[in-house]
């Protein structure tokens, strides 16, 4: 099989994102009692707003975004309100104890980062950050 380079950067991409979700997620588990996917739900709340932009957002079905809010809204890490405005949507906002995971989750999140990215140069960072932003901005067809 001949060595196509397209090929092995999707390779290397989805063996970067695996791990590093895999780490994120065993990370915050372990000291925050939260998932990957609760702490990027916590975050997208940093000022309130509806489930159904979150889960847009996060690329969730509507019923995973339900359960984890509901399961966030039990802990007290969130309150989830009808929207006065339109009362088939709810408004879900972070609690004092919410904000305070979200921080000491982030600190978690960037020593994590940075040891994991440690081995690249700063500039070759840049260059990586600049390059898969350009794959995050133009649309791909399948």
């Amino acid at each position: 099989m001949q060595y196509n380079l397209q090929r092995s950067l999707a390779n290397s991409l989805e063996v970067v994102a695996q791990t590093l979700t895999a780490q994120s997620d065993r990370l915050l588990e372990k000291e925050v009692g939260l998932s990957l996917t609760q702490f990027r739900l916590l975050c997208a709340l940093t000022s309130g707003c509806c489930q159904r932009t979150i889960g847009e957002h996060l690329r969730l079905t509507p019923g995973a975004i339900s359960r984890q809010v509901e399961l966030l809204r039990q802990r007290q890490l969130i309150t989830r309100e009808a929207n006065t405005e339109n009362r088939r949507e709810h408004v879900v906002a972070l609690t004092a104890q919410g904000k305070e995971l979200v921080g000491q989750g982030s600190e978690l999140l960037d020593t994590l980062y940075a040891q994991y990215f440690a081995t690249l140069d700063p500039t070759v960072q840049g260059t990586l950050h600049t390059a898969l932003d350009e794959l995050n901005v133009t649309p791909h067809h399948p």
